[in-house]
């Protein structure tokens, strides 16, 4: 699934996932944080997102790990900077990263 989900590739991605649920796989935050990332580095935030949400949902902590796998994708996907920012600063505020 991580390698569908750094190469953008999200049908594939969910191909596994529905797969993983169909054998009663466990779905876990390393999971979550493969499509979080495929979905943001194919350019769809707003799937990105709902995988968050979903994570969170399921009971899952939306950590640091989580959060970095947002931006990456947004980075790889060549966001625009607008969109970045806060992400970013939700980043920075939880794990106490100081940018210059």
């Amino acid at each position: 699934m991580a390698k569908f989900c750094s190469d953008g590739d999200v049908a594939g991605a969910t191909a596994i996932l529905e797969q993983m649920k169909q054998e009663k796989m466990p779905v876990n935050e390393y999971v979550f944080h493969s499509l979080i990332h495929g979905h943001a580095r194919a350019g769809d935030m707003d799937s990105a997102r709902s995988a968050m949400r979903i994570m969170e949902e399921s009971g899952l902590v939306v950590g640091s790990k989580a959060r970095l796998a947002l931006l990456l994708g947004m980075v790889r996907a060549d966001a625009d900077w607008s969109e970045v920012r806060l992400p970013l600063k939700v980043l920075k505020k939880k794990i106490g990263l100081i940018l210059r």
